[in-house]
């Protein structure tokens, strides 16, 4: 019995190591914060020379169209993909809607009207740093995928009262660190 409590330990101390490796929201502001200024400004510019030299060099950026990370299914475009992002007019299949399960079968430009940038996120109501503001009632995985990231959401808690915060939207801009610096890994958009 006493491997068997040994192992729980061991098992349970793991896992608070790895929930202590996500940067504090304050840290994680003061490393991130003028990077991610500058990329949400180019990203609600369509500026994509910009948008592609934030780029992971070696991962690319991963785009998940709801909150929920598929390693399988999300498509990842390299850096030198997204220098000419919005003039490809290839139909790419992103992954399915959420409710009827179709194909989200859209072009980069299509995708980012819909997905990406939606909303006026550059003027954000609320942004956090490695801090959830949004949740539906979809899985968060964002910091089990990623390395250590430090990931910065732009939040809107709703734009009709009628709806009583039930049309919310967030973007998620996922950053890793290579080397010396951090770049875009992953952009996740969130709607209830």
């Amino acid at each position: 019995e006493e491997g068997e409590l040994k192992t729980v330990i061991e098992f349970e101390l793991s896992d608070v190591e790895k929930k202590n490796e996500i940067i504090k929201p304050k840290q994680a502001e003061d490393i991130i914060k003028t990077t991610a200024d500058k990329l949400i400004q180019a990203i609600s510019a369509k500026d994509s020379q910009t948008i592609s030299e934030f780029a992971h060099p070696v991962k690319g950026v991963r785009f998940t169209p709801y909150t929920y990370v598929s390693l399988d299914r999300d498509l990842v475009f390299k850096k030198d993909d997204l220098k000419n992002f919005f003039e490809n007019q290839k139909v790419y299949t992103w992954g399915s809607f959420d409710g009827t399960g179709d194909d989200i079968s859209l072009t980069p430009s299509k995708y980012y009207e819909k997905f990406i940038y939606p909303v006026d996120y550059k003027n954000a109501e609320q942004i956090g740093y490695n801090k959830v503001l949004s949740s539906g009632n979809m899985l968060e995985n964002q910091f089990d995928v990623y390395e250590n990231p430090i990931v910065v959401e732009y939040y809107f808690s709703g734009f009709n009262p009628e709806y009583e915060g039930l049309d919310w939207r967030s973007v998620r801009l996922v950053f890793e660190k290579y080397e010396d610096a951090w770049f875009l890994v992953g952009i996740i958009n969130n709607q209830w």
